[in-house]
């Protein structure tokens, strides 16, 4: 499956992600405004398919009480994750200009019942030092480690300033 986040309506204030095809996103956020139907983005980077993506930021870690995360929901048992595509920008509710920000992701995977962590990769988004805004996503992909047995999937961003956009997440269910 792979999941360009189309058909989750944006809103006015930010409405977490919750259950979608099959897999439950913790501390994920559907996009801000948007609602005519114009490409979404976070601050300065663009949607890989627009018009819509996924986002998190400390705020919406906060407020949904989580790390971002994807969990498999019944009636599969695992799912493996392939690649998806990401950007980080200022957060989007900063008074300041919007722009892409330097950013590195950790991606860890666990397995059901001993949420034993057995897959770890890291990826950098750098954007252009003049960069034409809005900055496209970066594609990550994702070592075989990650490709089937997993239960739980997180993403930890190590720039707290920054909020992280995410769209075309490409994963496998399993029963």
């Amino acid at each position: 499956m792979s999941q360009q986040y189309e058909d989750l309506k944006p809103g006015a204030v930010q409405i977490p992600v919750g259950t979608y095809k099959y897999l439950n996103y913790q501390a994920w956020s559907r996009p801000l405004g948007a609602l005519s139907g114009v490409p979404v983005r976070v601050g300065g980077v663009a949607t890989k398919s627009p018009p819509n993506l996924i986002y998190t930021s400390v705020d919406i870690q906060l407020q949904q009480k989580g790390t971002p995360s994807f969990t498999v929901v019944a009636p599969y048992s695992t799912f493996g994750l392939f690649d998806f595509y990401f950007g980080c920008s200022t957060r989007t509710d900063e008074p300041t200009a919007n722009a892409a920000l330097q950013c590195t992701i950790t991606v860890s995977g666990f397995v059901p019942k001993t949420n034993q962590e057995v897959a770890v990769a890291s990826f950098t988004f750098t954007p252009p030092v003049s960069p034409v805004a809005p900055v496209p996503m970066m594609h990550a992909i994702l070592p075989d480690s990650f490709h089937k047995g997993l239960s739980n999937v997180t993403i930890i961003m190590d720039n707290k300033l920054a909020a992280l956009g995410l769209d075309n997440l490409h994963y496998g269910l399993s029963k």
